[in-house]
């Protein structure tokens, strides 16, 4: 394949993810992770960073508290309506996992997971994202 159609592809795929929501055919993902303009600008930020939790909600996401190379759910912040969110673009580069709840009190017997996502090359600097209080609910 040469260049130009490589490049050709990639752009289209980028230009494919990225969408308005005012576009009801667009086909969303539970648990895909988007950055989306904030309603206000944060610390000098305007870009956050949701997972998308059913078809009518984008959870916010934080930076975990023990790990800068994770994110988690950010429980201080309420998940957004999509009908509220201007745009949004998926965020290649971020994996979803889960770990272990550490607190013993809570979580005796280690069974009790959190999802954690986990950042591959990812600009931090880009985005709003605030350091976690608290790791699990």
């Amino acid at each position: 394949m040469n260049f130009m159609l490589w490049t050709f592809i990639l752009k289209l795929n980028y230009m494919m993810r990225y969408f308005p929501l005012r576009d009801h055919n667009a086909k969303l993902v539970v648990g895909e992770v988007f950055e989306y303009m904030l309603a206000q600008p944060v610390d000098g930020k305007s870009i956050g960073l949701g997972v998308l939790t059913d078809n009518k909600f984008l959870h916010p996401l934080c930076l975990s508290k023990e790990n800068n190379c994770e994110l988690v759910y950010d429980y201080h912040r309420e998940p957004l309506p999509l009908s509220s969110v201007k745009s949004m673009c998926v965020v290649d580069g971020i994996y979803p996992s889960q770990r272990i709840v550490e607190d013993r009190i809570s979580n005796p017997h280690g069974e009790h997971a959190e999802d954690v996502f986990l950042i591959d090359q990812l600009n931090k600097e880009r985005f709003y994202l605030p350091l976690s209080e608290e790791n699990h609910m």
